[in-house]
């Protein structure tokens, strides 16, 4: 049984490594509910405030011709969201995790499989990258050598270390040319809503994993200190369990989010979703009510052809008597 992640006909991304992993490395496929938590930017709140000024004047006809300008700007990210329903994507380099999807080679990697990946890399042109020609001429005299598929080692420590430091930078390329949407399996959790929705300000998009019909799978959590590391073998290469250690693997501090991760090559900015698939949108308990009027508003004039009318609005709240959130059904 294989799982793979999505993959895009872009032409470009990370054909040379494969987003892939086999079922014996232990990522779980996702089914169940999916939550998105969302800040707004200053842009959203102008847009908000304004909305709710216009629903008072019940003037739909200029929030229509306002939304179909602001719509199309991406800096409005909540009208651009609604108005195309589209999803941004999220590139490693963007993650508040340094150790997200950050690559680390097993020092005691052989030879053997450094000089095979060297090999690798090299008649896929990678070597035109300037970190490539730097390291090829440094290693100059030992270069036809090492590309001769007979030499299994190296002639020094240094050349060594270059090649393994070239080829983990060459995997972090490649990996960085990924995308990744996150989700969360809970719509409640204090420190989800206070990290990612603007101290509770801000918003949550619940949907469905069926619905996405994309490949969804569970972030797993380190119960060590350990990082994992990528020794490049055969076994490690056929597993696809490379994949998994760089892209699903996350320290034990980050258990809480309950992470969800859909994960896209190419260069597409975006994830198109359709609007059936969203069930719900939960108001953090601290937006203010202008915000909120404005929202609903902001539905209702993009509500074309009925197809929001099956959004549910549910306001989050604060447990009095205990520290959680509380999301009525």
């Amino acid at each position: 049984m294989r799982i793979e992640f999505d993959q895009e006909n872009s032409g470009e991304g990370i054909t040379e490594m494969p987003i892939q992993v086999a079922h014996k490395s232990e990522v779980k496929a996702y089914q169940g509910p999916l939550y998105r938590f969302l800040s707004l930017n200053d842009k959203d709140r102008e847009d908000l405030e304004y909305l709710g000024e216009l629903e008072k004047s019940g003037n739909k006809a200029a929030a229509k011709t306002y939304l179909d300008i602001v719509g199309y700007k991406k800096d409005h990210r909540l009208a651009y969201l609604f108005r195309n329903f589209k999803l941004f994507r999220t590139t490693p380099l963007g993650f508040n995790d340094p150790y997200d999807c950050l690559v680390e080679i097993d020092p005691k990697t052989s030879d053997n499989y450094l000089l095979h990946w060297f090999r690798y890399y090299y008649m896929l042109q990678s070597y035109d990258s300037f970190q490539w020609q730097e390291t090829v001429q440094r290693i100059k005299p030992a270069l036809n050598e090492y590309l001769n598929e007979a030499t299994y080692t190296f002639k020094s420590e240094s050349h060594r270390k270059e090649i393994a430091s070239l080829i983990k930078k060459t995997l972090q390329r490649f990996v960085s040319q990924s995308s990744v949407i996150c989700f969360s399996a809970i719509p409640d959790n204090i420190l989800m809503w206070a990290h990612y929705a603007d101290k509770h300000k801000g918003y949550c998009l619940g949907f469905h994993s069926v619905d996405l019909k994309a490949s969804l799978y569970c972030v797993d959590y380190s119960e060590t200190d350990l990082r994992p590391l990528i020794n490049l073998s055969h076994e490690e290469w056929l597993s696809h369990d490379f994949s998994r250690k760089i892209l699903m693997v996350k320290s034990n501090f980050w258990r809480y989010e309950e992470e969800i991760r859909m994960i896209k090559t190419g260069k597409e900015e975006y994830f198109d979703f359709k609007p059936s698939t969203l069930k719900k949108i939960i108001f953090g308990y601290a937006m203010p009510d202008s915000h909120k009027k404005g929202f609903k508003f902001l539905i209702d004039i993009l509500n074309e052809n009925d197809s929001l009318s099956h959004l549910k609005f549910i306001p989050a709240e604060i447990d009095p008597l205990h520290f959680k959130v509380i999301v009525p059904e």
